[in-house]
């Protein structure tokens, strides 16, 4: 009786702490009103040890470009986002936090920066600076909540 109450202990154990080394998920948004019209996002950031293994959007407010908004050649929000989400994936906690978005007045992130097209430390859709700056320091934020 013994054995069997110590077999039961240890495997009750060995399941309980079975998932203390996984990833933990952190919430985060981040948005501002310009003009009249609100901006934001929240994300879902994965994390295991101190590297960023997931990105999700949870909420969005981003408008699409229209066609004659779209640079030639250049992957719109729709088009780069999923490229933008996976690169994220493999960075440390301290690499993002370390990021500066420079934000004006009322909370737009800068699309430049005296003049120099900004790019978030590469994790930056061309032609949709902005909303990737929103998504950066929404995942930023996530990373404060730790």
């Amino acid at each position: 009786m013994k054995k069997l109450f110590l077999i039961i202990s240890l495997a009750f154990c060995l399941f309980a702490f079975a998932g203390c080394g996984g990833a933990k998920s952190y919430t985060g948004e981040y948005g501002y009103e310009n003009y009249g019209v609100k901006y934001g996002v929240k994300v879902q950031v994965q994390v295991k040890g101190d590297k960023i293994t997931g990105v999700e959007i949870l909420q969005s407010d981003y408008t699409a470009a229209t066609p004659e908004d779209i640079w030639d050649g250049k992957p719109t929000w729709d088009e780069g986002l999923s490229a933008l989400l996976k690169s994220f994936e493999g960075k440390t906690v301290e690499e993002i936090r370390a990021i500066n978005v420079a934000v004006k007045d009322d909370g737009e992130p800068y699309t430049t920066d005296d003049g120099v097209q900004v790019n978030y430390g590469g994790l930056v859709i061309t032609g949709a600076t902005m909303g990737s700056g929103r998504l950066l320091l929404a995942v930023q934020n996530a990373l404060s909540n730790m």
